[in-house]
């Protein structure tokens, strides 16, 4: 699914929206009032990233395993004459 097709944003958009909520932490120039609204925001976004990457990881497994399932076995090696 690209992003053309549903409004969510992918995975590099949500990755950088976290590297800008980090940036801002390592600043320390969050307010304590905004503090909780950024944390949970980031953690929202770590969960998202999170689970994206475990579903890739199980695709990338299952071609990998319908690959070597698939994959033609050598010819037999004919007996020296």
């Amino acid at each position: 699914m690209t992003n053309n097709e549903s409004n969510k944003p992918s995975f590099e958009e949500r990755f950088t929206e976290l590297q800008k909520i980090v940036e801002r932490f390592e600043r320390g120039d969050v307010p304590l009032s905004e503090s909780l609204a950024l944390f949970k925001e980031g953690m929202t976004l770590v969960g998202a990233l999170e689970k994206e990457l475990k579903a890739t990881e199980q695709t990338l497994e299952t071609i990998e395993r319908d690959f070597s399932k698939n994959e033609p076995t050598p010819p037999a090696e004919e007996p020296a004459e």
